[in-house]
């Protein structure tokens, strides 16, 4: 599906070092590739994916919370791109749009096509007044037995309303069998085009499989590294230290 990883492959020897097989709803993904769906972080933990609006739960195949613009172009406000993924994608959890591009026979360009929400919007408003007032209880009942509604009793997810609130206590709480959960973070992005001098890129090899939080400066990002890999404190921090590579890498490369 587009927008999928599907494997990582070691630019040293060609072959493939990671793979990723969920599914199209992003069912049955691991920490391998953390960023492998859509480009948006899994956290294996809680089982859900931040689209930076919602929550997304990939085995539920719905969002943990309504659609915080409304019912522009559904009004179950929980589904995920209406249960269509190849053909739609939702970015940021508000938003559906068209999952295709069409190629332009001149110049090299593509058409991408707007939200389905700027295009659908007018439409199905226009369309739904008109039904009611024609067509009244009738139009509702039948929105309902398409099974539109969250509490459609034919819904294969029964109790999913007790499951979205218990998911958002979990959230909430970051606990696991009286353990606290890693908080969902997200990463900072390589700086582009910078040299290896500059990006302080001389790392110990073990450190270049990681990157730092978002909101960590890079002497958090090294203790977090080697707190992990030597313990708390069990490391040197003066020059030429893995310590203060790992820092000025972190300070450096990344933003």
């Amino acid at each position: 599906m587009q927008g999928t990883i599907r494997h990582l492959v070691s630019y040293q020897t060609g072959e493939i070092e990671k793979s990723n097989t969920c599914d199209a709803f992003g069912f049955n993904l691991t920490e391998d590739i953390p960023y492998a769906y859509l480009g948006k972080r899994y956290d294996a933990d809680t089982n859900l994916i931040y689209f930076g609006k919602r929550y997304y739960d990939p085995s539920l195949r719905r969002w943990l919370t309504p659609d915080p613009l409304g019912p522009i172009d559904h009004s179950n406000l929980y589904q995920y791109v209406f249960n269509n993924p190849f053909m739609y994608q939702d970015f940021q959890g508000e938003s559906v749009s068209v999952n295709a591009t069409l190629p332009l026979l001149f110049w090299g360009a593509t058409l991408v096509f707007p939200p389905l929400g700027a295009i659908v919007m007018p439409v199905v408003y226009t369309a739904t007044a008109a039904s009611v007032a024609y067509l009244g209880y009738k139009a509702v009942g039948a929105m309902n037995s398409a099974g539109y509604t969250v509490s459609d009793p034919d819904d294969p997810m029964p109790n999913i309303s007790k499951y979205i609130h218990e998911k958002t206590l979990e959230i909430v709480k970051r606990k696991k069998d009286g353990k606290n959960i890693k908080p969902i973070r997200d990463y900072k992005n390589p700086k582009p085009k910078i040299s290896g001098k500059e990006g302080a890129k001389d790392v110990p090899s073990w450190a270049k499989g990681n990157k730092p939080y978002v909101d960590e400066k890079g002497k958090d990002f090294a203790k977090r590294l080697l707190d992990e890999k030597y313990g708390p404190g069990n490391y040197r921090k003066g020059p030429d230290s893995e310590f203060n590579k790992v820092k000025k890498w972190g300070s450096r490369s990344w933003e």
